[in-house]
């Protein structure tokens, strides 16, 4: 296990824990492991490990930004995804995006069964793609809410499983 394998570790069980009890993935764990991830990677691998770093930065923020943009997830969340990236790579953030979002999904699905709101979610989500923002409108401001961060925390694990 590498050092940058510790940290994407720490990062995740931390954030699990932040986000399941406050609602929040704070900058103060977020920040130091980019700056240690990219220091680490200039260190071992020089410009060319240090525009990995960047690229599974970049390439994680960008998996989530236009759901940010859309109210699905927070700014946490992109800050995190882009965290895993820059200390794992792009290939390790794009199994980690994948196996969050199928575990989201699943996990949503269940919520809104239980909360007897799958239909009008089902309905707001065709509805926005002809009229974007509109699932809002079936799902109310007050809409199902779950700490997604969770989700990609745990697509983790997926992710060094699948490396």
């Amino acid at each position: 296990m590498s050092l940058l394998d510790a940290v994407i570790i720490m990062v995740s069980l931390i954030s699990i824990a932040t986000d399941l009890y406050r609602r929040r993935i704070y900058n103060v764990v977020l920040l130091p492991a980019v700056v240690l991830a990219i220091v680490y990677r200039v260190l071992n691998g020089g410009w060319a490990g240090a525009i990995d770093g960047l690229t599974g930065l970049v390439v994680g923020m960008a998996f989530l930004i236009i759901p940010y943009f859309a109210g699905g997830v927070g700014a946490g969340d992109v800050k995190l995804l882009g965290t895993i990236g820059a200390c794992g790579g792009p290939m390790f953030v794009l199994y980690t995006f994948l196996a969050g979002a199928v575990m989201g999904g699943v996990a949503s699905c269940y919520l809104l069964i239980k909360g007897g709101r799958l239909w009008p979610a089902f309905k707001g989500a065709c509805l926005s793609i002809v009229l974007p923002g509109s699932a809002r409108l079936f799902l109310g401001e007050s809409g199902m809410r779950f700490p997604y961060g969770v989700m990609f925390c745990l697509g983790v694990f997926v992710a060094f499983w699948l490396r």
